[in-house]
C-alpha cells in the first residue's frame, strides 16, 4: 500500500532521515521503534504525506503521494498524533464527529461514505465506552479518556491506513494494554493497515507483525519482532545489552528484560 525509495529527509544543515526503502503491506501492523532522536516520527511524516522528503519518493497504492488531495488523502490515511486533541471548548462527542471531516462538503454536511454519520460517531463512542462522557468537555478528562477520545476521532474517519506516533506514551501499563487492544481489534475487524511509533520494546513486540528499527536516521533492522528484538541487535542500537527471553505465553513473542 505503500512504498518508500529512497528517501531522506534534511532540516537545513541537519540530516534526519537517510537512504530509506520501506514497503508497507496491507493488513499488518508494522512498529517503528528507536531511541530519541532517531528519527521515528519524521519518517511517520513523510509515510503520511505531512511532509516531503528531500530525496526519494513515497507512493500510495502506486501513485505518488504528493499528488492527492487533502480530503482525499484523508480517506486513505489517519494520524493520531502525539498531542492530537484541542484543548479548550469542545465536548466529547464533537472532537469524534470531527474525523468526519473528509465527507462532507463546504457546508459540514455529508457526500458519501460507507455509514451515515451519526451512525459512525454513536457506534465508535460506545466501541471507545465513551457515551457516559460525550457531553463532557474534552479539558476535564483524564490521559487515558483524552487517548481514547483521539482515537475515536482517527476511527470515525474510516481510513484504509492508520498512523500512531507513540498512542501509550504517558499511559500507565493498563491503559497501554487496553489502548493497543482496541487498535489490535478494529485492525483485524476492518483488516487496517497500522503503522505506530512505540517506545515500549515488550508492547511493540506483543502487537506488531513487523518491526523496523532505526538508529541515527538509518534502518538498523526490519523484519518480525523474533528477529528484531535481538540482544546483539538491541545493544547495537541501545548501548545497553537487555535479556531477551521467550513471552511465557505467546509464541513467536520476545521479551527484554534490563541488566544493570
Amino acid at each position: 500500500m505503500i512504498v518508500a525509495t529512497n528517501i531522506s529527509k534534511q532540516y537545513e544543515q541537519r540530516q534526519v532521515l537517510a537512504s530509506i526503502d520501506l514497503s508497507i503491506a496491507g493488513s499488518e501492523i508494522v512498529g517503528i521503534i528507536g531511541p530519541n532522536g532517531s528519527g521515528k516520527s519524521t519518517l511517520m511524516k513523510l509515510l503520511s504525506g505531512a511532509e516531503t522528503p528531500t530525496t526519494g519518493t513515497v507512493q500510495l497504492h502506486d501513485k505518488s503521494i504528493s499528488t492527492y488531495k487533502q480530503k482525499e488523502l484523508a480517506k486513505e490515511i489517519a494520524v493520531l498524533q502525539q498531542d492530537p486533541l484541542p484543548s479548550v471548548g469542545f465536548t466529547v462527542r464533537e472532537i469524534v464527529e470531527m474525523g468526519r471531516y473528509p465527507y462532507q462538503s463546504w457546508l459540514g454536511t455529508e457526500q458519501t461514505s460507507k455509514h451515515p454519520e451519526q451512525d459512525i460517531v454513536t457506534e465508535t463512542i460506545n466501541r471507545l465506552h465513551l457515551q457516559h462522557l460525550e457531553q463532557e468537555l474534552v479539558d476535564h478528562l483524564s490521559g487515558g479518556e483524552k487517548q481514547r477520545v483521539a482515537l475515536a476521532k482517527v476511527i470515525t474517519q474510516e481510513p484504509k491506513i492508520l498512523m500512531l506516533d507513540e498512542p501509550t506514551t504517558f499511559l500507565d501499563i493498563g491503559y497501554q494494554l487496553q489502548m493497543m487492544e482496541i487498535v489490535k481489534a478494529w485492525q483485524r475487524e476492518k483488516q487496517l493497515t497500522v503503522v505506530v511509533i512505540l517506545h515500549d520494546l515488550n508492547i511493540a513486540s506483543m502487537y506488531c507483525d513487523r518491526l523496523v528499527l532505526l538508529k541515527q536516521g538509518t534502518i538498523k533492522k526490519i523484519g518480525p519482532p523474533a528477529s528484531v528484538i535481538d540482544a546483539d541487535v538491541i545493544a547495537s542500537v541501545y548501548e545497553t545489552r537487555p535479556i531477551v527471553i521467550n513471552h511465557p505465553k505467546l509464541a513467536h513473542v520476545p521479551q527484554i528484560i534490563l541488566d544493570k
